[in-house]
């Protein structure tokens, strides 16, 4: 939940709220699919990590760091993808 709530704070904190629209739409879709990469060992500390992170840049004022990091941290879950499928598929073997 602490990640859900991370995310849409930093969608509302953008007071575009078309953006924000659009973002809940998707997380209506995707939720049910966020939850699978914290079953890869050590995925939770590290977003958790990678959270606070971004949230020091953007406490720091630092804008374009805090874009990069946050464009990187949400890179990486379709890098992750094919090996939460196989661990997925091992775990329903």
């Amino acid at each position: 939940m602490a990640n859900l709530d991370f995310h849409t704070a930093i969608h509302n904190a953008s007071g575009n709220d078309w953006l924000i629209e659009q973002l809940r739409q998707l997380q209506i879709n995707l939720n049910s699919y966020r939850t699978m990469p914290y079953e890869i060992r050590d995925r939770l500390k590290k977003s958790t990590d990678e959270h606070k992170i971004i949230c020091d840049a953007i406490l720091s004022g630092d804008g374009e760091h805090a874009c990069n990091l946050m464009r990187d941290h949400m890179m990486l879950q379709g890098k992750r993808l094919p090996s939460i499928i196989t661990t997925l598929e091992q775990q329903n073997t």
